[in-house]
């Protein structure tokens, strides 16, 4: 066991110096030139030269990536050329806004697509059957930023049912600082007001990044659930009169829901890139329509501290599915 989590960090170590050498190198050939964003369109060229200096961009590049590295190691994401803030503390100010939105979606997504995935797969080649794959090929084929756009014209546009963008109502101070989260503080706090429009906030995004999901759970769920209710011991089970709802919810899910618990932590990827399109059209202040507004100004430091953090954390969650898998799957454990 210890053997294997120690192969996984080592793997985990590996792939965050690859992602920051790859998204260094890619940050470094991009055109544009950081220092003209700063100094402005009307800086003469000594000023320019001058800010250059000063970010250390006149440098080679692999000088510069030695000392981006060095100042990573110590914790130090750099400054933000837009806000003039340490990069860490513009990122993680926002990172609950994205987390909440994140954690809204996945458990929409999962409540919405493992059932249908289900009852496809009880009533094969059924209505119900057709209806959950229609659902599936359409949460799978729309694009996100289309549905995103769809939905704020008809519910905020033409219903005027949802508020159209932020994560709070302007008229209602955020709930006390717990957690970060405002659905979570606002319980923990009673207040009310705040959670209710944290809501109404909250379910335009977070449907939107579960639809891109939901089509995938439908499928992958279906197909597992298929397979298990052919093994022999469900046709056991059944022969030997066991209530179908024990069949099918008892014995197939569980095993059913074993490649799932993977296929999550592999989507989580999809959906933090989900996030960052629909937090960017539904003004949600979090690190995706952040760092959105740092490409268009050339904030390297802010594109670089975000695809660390969010590398670090992506190889993190897969090394705790893994673990997690072991558990749950005795073979994997024994191979292990």
């Amino acid at each position: 066991m210890m053997h294997f989590v120690a192969k996984r960090l080592l793997s985990l170590v590996l792939v965050v110096i690859g992602v920051i050498f790859i998204t260094y190198a890619i940050a470094y050939v991009i055109p544009g030139d950081p220092a003209r964003m700063v100094a402005g369109p009307n800086a003469d060229a000594a000023k320019v030269a001058e800010i250059r200096s000063e970010l250390g961009l006149d440098e080679p590049f692999l000088v510069q990536f030695g000392r981006y590295t060095a100042r990573l190691l110590q914790g130090d994401f750099g400054r933000s050329i837009q806000t003039g803030r340490p990069v860490s503390q513009d990122l993680f100010e926002r990172f609950p806004a994205t987390i909440e939105l994140m954690l809204a979606a996945l458990v929409l997504s999962l409540v919405i697509g493992v059932p249908l995935g289900v009852m496809a797969a009880v009533h094969r080649n059924r209505w119900p059957d057709i209806l959950a794959r229609t659902v599936a090929v359409a949460g799978i084929s729309i694009p996100s930023f289309w549905l995103a756009l769809a939905l704020l014209l008809l519910f905020y546009g033409k219903l005027d049912l949802v508020p159209g963008s932020g994560r709070l109502a302007i008229d209602l101070d955020p709930p006390a600082g717990i957690t970060g989260l405002y659905l979570v503080d606002s319980l923990l706090t009673a207040n009310w007001p705040a959670f209710k429009s944290t809501v109404q906030h909250l379910v335009l995004p977070a449907i939107v990044i579960a639809i891109m999901s939901i089509g995938t759970y439908v499928r992958l769920v279906r197909s597992s659930m298929l397979e298990v209710l052919s093994e022999p011991y469900i046709l056991m089970a059944r022969a030997s009169g066991v209530p179908e709802r024990t069949v099918v919810f008892n014995l197939a899910l569980r095993n059913a829901l074993i490649p799932l618990v993977t296929f999550v932590g592999l989507s989580l990827a999809n959906v933090l890139a989900g996030a960052v399109i629909t937090e960017t059209i539904f003004g949600w202040p979090g690190t995706g329509s952040f760092v959105v507004q740092a490409v268009y100004s050339l904030d390297f430091p802010v594109i670089m501290g975000f695809t660390v953090i969010v590398s670090i954390g992506y190889v993190v969650v897969n090394m705790l599915v893994d673990i997690f898998y072991m558990f749950i799957n005795p073979q994997i454990r024994a191979s292990a």
